[in-house]
């Protein structure tokens, strides 16, 4: 009977073991409200976002000045991880590509304030960006339907391809092993693949017509599951809160999930997976669920209940 209770005890310590393992690992990323409209102080701040529930922790301002002067001045896009620390982002603000801390949100802009991508001032660009697994920087732009090549310490983006060459307006890209996605926007909602050395796009699947992006984050996380964060406005044109995505890339179809901070334009939740085979992570199978904690009780009670069966008289 001892041995009984022994082993049942460490059953139930490992579910609640599980459970808790299962609460935290849920997939969290990191976002920027750079077109949050509020000016309480809490707008243009990184923030870490949990994709399952929606609800966001600060971790603290951009503090971008504008260039000889003191005024914020800040519109942060397309964020990629180049390790678990190190942040990038773009400013779409004055064209430029910045370092972001990831302990308290402030930015650093690198080469030279103003323009270091050496694409120009006039226009937005709406970029978004990822790391591919030969560690090079990507970044693509929506209103040029064209995808680039960054140079990590100086900012300066080289075309690959041709500029428009994209063909539609592809707002963010994530990058897993061999394969590349980006998502559509403004009239082009969907997930479509792209070819990294030519600079084409070709659709996987568009959305269902109720997902109406102006502007959109995307990443993958460790598991191979594909999200995106869309950028949602009004018939007036005012931000709303923003909406989760979970993508299916071998579809492209979307399932909204709750929303989260109003006003943001990109994502980042792990660096680029280059350890993999390229193909969607099998589903689980059909049995008991022993990857949730209700169905490791469900174990633990069985096999507690075969032990007492099997007990001598």
């Amino acid at each position: 009977m001892a041995s009984n209770r022994t082993v049942a005890g460490f059953l139930v310590c490992a579910v609640l073991g599980s459970g808790a393992t299962g609460a935290l690992a849920q997939p969290f990323g990191f976002i920027v409200n750079a077109g949050d409209p509020t000016s309480d102080g809490t707008h243009d701040n990184l923030w870490r976002v949990n994709l399952a529930s929606g609800s966001a922790d600060r971790i603290g301002p951009l503090n971008l000045t504008a260039p000889g002067s003191n005024v914020i001045q800040s519109d942060v896009e397309g964020l990629a991880l180049e390790t678990s620390t190190f942040l990038y982002g773009v400013n779409d603000a004055s064209k430029s590509l910045v370092t972001i801390s990831t302990s308290q949100g402030t930015a650093t802009t690198l080469d030279r304030p103003i323009d270091n991508l050496r694409l120009g001032t006039g226009g937005e660009l709406d970029p978004g960006l990822a790391f591919d697994c030969q560690g090079r920087l990507l970044m693509v732009s929506p209103t040029r339907r064209s995808l680039y090549r960054l140079d990590k310490l100086s900012g300066q983006a080289t075309v690959i391809g041709a500029e428009g060459r994209l063909g539609v307006r592809i707002a963010d890209i994530a990058v897993r092993g061999d394969e590349a996605f980006g998502i559509g926007i403004a009239g082009d909602e969907g997930l479509y693949r792209i070819d990294t050395a030519n600079g084409t796009s070709t659709l996987v699947g568009r959305f269902s017509s109720d997902i109406v992006l102006a502007n959109a984050g995307m990443d993958f996380d460790t598991a191979g599951n594909l999200w995106a964060v869309g950028h949602i406005v009004d018939g007036q044109g005012q931000p709303q809160p923003s909406r989760i995505l979970r993508i299916d890339r071998a579809t492209g179809a979307a399932t909204p999930g709750p929303t989260t901070r109003t006003g943001v334009k990109g994502l980042a939740i792990t660096p680029t997976r280059c350890d993999v085979s390229g193909t969607p992570p099998p589903a689980p199978p059909v049995g008991v669920p022993v990857t949730s904690w209700p169905g490791l009780l469900l174990l633990a009670l069985v096999l507690l209940g075969a032990g007492l069966r099997r007990r001598p008289a």
